[in-house]
C-alpha cells in the first residue's frame, strides 16, 4: 500500500510597508494630536513675540515722552511716567533706566528715604551699578550721613574704573568733612599722581587747612 505524503506549502510572508510618521507616533491619531500640539504652541509663541514687540514700543514711547518731562524739569509728572514704566508689562532695560530717574527726581526733590529706596530696587544691575551706589552714597551725604556715604562709594570705586577719579573726589571732600584729613590728602595724593589738573589745587588747600 502506497502512503501518500501531504505536501506542506508555506505561505508567503509579504512585509507592508512603514510610513517613518508611523514609526514615530505609532497611529494616525496620535500624529493628529502631535500636530494639533505643534500648531497650538506655533500660535502662542507667534502672539507672545508680537505682545512682547508692542509692549516694547509702548514703554519706548512712553519713556521718552517721561525723559522729554525730565528734561523740562516737570517732575512730578516725568516721576508718574517712570514709576508706571517699572511697574508695567514690557520695557525690559527701559523699567531699570525708568527707576535710575525716578530715583534721581525724589534726590532733587528731597525725598532722600524713597530715593534710596528706588536705587535700591536697582542695586543688582550688572551696567549700572557703580551709578547706583554712587547716587545712593551721595543721597547718603546730603542727609547729613556721612560714614552710610563713605561705605557706598567704596563700593561704588570698587565696582567701576572709569568713575575712579570722581568717586575719590567725592570721597576726599567727606572725609574732610569727618575730620579724616590723612584719608583725604592720601586720595588726592593719588590723584595728583595721575595728572589730575583739578586736584592740585584742592590737595594744597587740604594741606593748608583751609577746605
Amino acid at each position: 500500500m502506497r502512503i501518500r505524503r501531504k505536501r506542506i506549502y508555506k505561505k508567503k510572508v509579504v512585509k507592508k510597508s512603514v510610513n517613518p510618521l508611523q514609526r514615530w507616533f505609532g497611529n494616525p491619531r496620535n500624529l493628529l494630536i502631535f500636530s494639533i500640539s505643534a500648531l497650538v504652541l506655533i500660535v502662542l509663541l507667534s502672539s507672545t513675540f508680537l505682545v512682547k514687540g508692542y509692549l516694547d514700543r509702548r514703554a519706548r514711547s512712553r519713556f521718552n515722552g517721561a525723559l522729554s518731562l525730565y528734561t523740562a524739569q516737570r517732575y512730578t509728572e516725568a516721576l508718574k511716567d517712570f514709576e508706571g514704566i517699572a511697574s508695567s508689562l514690557g520695557g525690559g532695560r527701559l523699567k531699570t533706566l525708568s527707576l535710575l530717574y525716578a530715583g534721581n527726581i525724589l534726590y532733587k526733590e528731597g525725598e532722600y528715604e524713597r530715593a534710596i529706596e528706588t536705587y535700591t530696587r536697582i542695586i543688582d544691575s550688572e551696567e549700572l551699578r557703580p551709578l547706583v551706589l554712587y547716587n545712593i552714597g551721595k543721597t547718603y551725604e546730603a542727609m547729613g550721613r556721612l560714614k552710610e556715604a563713605e561705605d557706598f562709594l567704596n563700593q561704588a570705586r570698587r565696582d567701576s574704573d572709569p568713575m575712579d577719579s570722581l568717586l575719590s573726589l567725592e570721597l576726599a571732600s567727606i572725609y574732610e568733612r569727618m575730620g579724616e584729613k590723612e584719608k583725604a590728602l592720601n586720595l588726592y595724593r593719588a590723584l595728583e599722581e595721575k595728572g589730575e589738573p583739578l586736584v592740585r589745587e584742592l590737595a594744597a588747600e587740604a594741606r593748608a587747612g583751609i577746605r
